[in-house]
């Protein structure tokens, strides 16, 4: 959590030199809500830290991993101050697979054959991510809940939107 967390980082939050090897877990949008020095998620990136991405957002704003995402992206973006960092990417693991760290066993974090498959439906035919120059990107800057049409764990059904199972089966 993010008490547990910060008593790891103590007051510098930029001493960084033992982060390879650490588990930080990151809730910036609260940060930013209660006025908190945020997380300084280029710093934290560059250095290598496993970062995970949490909604502990203390009951201030409705918790949601998809707004957290597009905060942190944004908030990181900031903190690099160009136009290219940070990879996307980077930003979808914390969300991902830099779990298989802290939970390990059946927790891949990605899709290989063989592998039980965890993952998300997206629906991408909707308007505002028809168009998606960058698939990552868009993914943590404009996928809404409603976007999300099915989830699995370990290849079952957890939840399908109506009529999914009938559009992929037609």
């Amino acid at each position: 959590n993010l008490a547990e967390a910060e008593s790891h980082l103590g007051d510098d939050r930029n001493k960084l030199a033992s982060w390879e090897t650490e588990v930080e877990i990151l809730a910036p949008e609260l940060e930013q809500l209660q006025a908190l020095e945020s997380a300084s998620a280029d710093a934290l990136l560059q250095a290598g830290a496993n970062l995970l991405l949490g909604t502990d957002n203390g009951l201030l704003n409705s918790p949601s991993l998809l707004a957290e995402l597009d905060f942190t992206y944004k908030l990181a973006k900031s903190q690099y101050g160009d136009a290219v960092r940070p990879d996307p990417t980077a930003i979808l693991k914390m969300a991902t697979s830099n779990i298989r760290a802290v939970l390990g066993g059946d927790h891949y974090g990605y899709l290989e054959k063989g592998l039980p498959a965890s993952f998300a439906v997206l629906d991408f035919r909707q308007p505002h991510l028809r168009a998606s120059r960058h698939l990552i990107a868009s993914i943590l800057t404009r996928v809404t809940p409603e976007d999300v049409v099915a989830t699995y764990r370990q290849g079952r059904p957890l939840w399908e939107a109506p009529g999914f199972a009938n559009a992929t089966n037609p």
